[in-house]
């Protein structure tokens, strides 16, 4: 196995470069093995289905852990894109509105179904009480099912942009279910994700109202793709069964899925001191500086 440099890594693997055209992900320590067989049985699915995704091609071991082969793809994440151009900040919302719908065209029924991982999730949320998740849970007997083909995580540095056009990457918590679950998971993320707490109080309202800005354009951009959803059925006044989800999605964000601290982004460049870089002369430059969102995966 020719096994190049590093070239990113997550919460869950590292991303190695092979033969300059492949890209192997390879699997932390202690990451079950069950999670790396159901993001490749979520990768064949999805490359199957034609969706842009990069292509997964094999599933192997390396050094005695659980890794994925996917072809190579290069391009720059949507969410370096919102940084370097903050004024086409409605175009970048729009992007990720017509993308995701674009992954709800497609049936699911070959993914796990939303309800069933849920429901896991709500049992295993440690911040729930017994009596706290059985009214949860029994709101969500209520809602819909779906059948469409949701992602589970999507947000804008989870999109890259490319010659060929965007690819969607991290496909491990695809399932089947409801496409308005799928989008009050992004729109949870996009509201909540949380802040490094050493952040001086003006970039921490800055933060804020970007935040909540590219929140709204992507509601809007959300609501005018799809039939049936009125300008005020994301924010969460419409007697529809969308404003429900967050709900859902907060009882399991109270157990793995929560979005976790991260680094404050500038440029595409990581800020790891953002109380320093706040009193530097880059920030003074830099007026929309906006965080990357990350999730903790799901459990086996």
């Amino acid at each position: 196995m020719n096994i190049g440099p590093k070239i990113g890594e997550g919460h869950t693997a590292e991303i190695f470069l092979r033969d300059n055209r492949l890209a192997v992900k390879r699997f932390r320590p202690g990451i079950p093995v069950q999670l790396a067989e159901a993001e490749w049985r979520a990768a064949q699915y999805v490359t199957r289905l034609g969706l842009p995704a990069p292509a997964a091609r094999a599933r192997e071991e390396w050094q005695g852990r659980p890794a994925i082969v996917y072809d190579y793809v290069t391009g720059i994440p949507l969410l370096t894109h919102i940084l370097r151009s903050p004024w086409r900040l409605r175009r970048h919302a729009r992007q990720l509105a017509v993308l995701h719908r674009a992954v709800h065209t497609h049936g699911g029924t070959g993914l796990p179904p939303q309800k069933a991982v849920l429901e896991h999730q709500i049992r295993s949320a440690p911040l729930l009480t017994d009596r706290q998740k059985a009214a949860v849970l029994a709101r969500l007997s209520q809602l819909p099912d779906g059948a469409v083909t949701c992602h589970g995580d999507l947000h804008p540095d989870n999109i890259l942009l490319t010659p060929d056009g965007p690819v969607i990457l991290d496909w491990l918590t695809a399932h089947c279910g409801d496409p308005l679950a799928d989008v009050a998971r992004t729109v949870l993320m996009l509201r909540t994700g949380s802040l490094p707490g050493e952040l001086p109080r003006p970039l921490r309202s800055l933060l804020q109202i970007v935040r909540r800005r590219f929140c709204r354009l992507y509601c809007t951009s959300t609501c005018a793709s799809r039939t049936g959803l009125s300008s005020r059925s994301l924010p969460g006044s419409c007697p529809s069964r969308l404003p429900v989800w967050p709900s859902m999605c907060r009882r399991r964000k109270s157990s793995s899925f929560s979005c976790v601290s991260a680094p404050c982004f500038v440029g595409g460049l990581p800020i790891r001191s953002p109380a320093r870089f706040a009193a530097s002369s880059a920030a003074r430059r830099c007026r929309w500086p906006l965080l990357r969102f990350r999730s903790a995966p799901a459990p086996s």
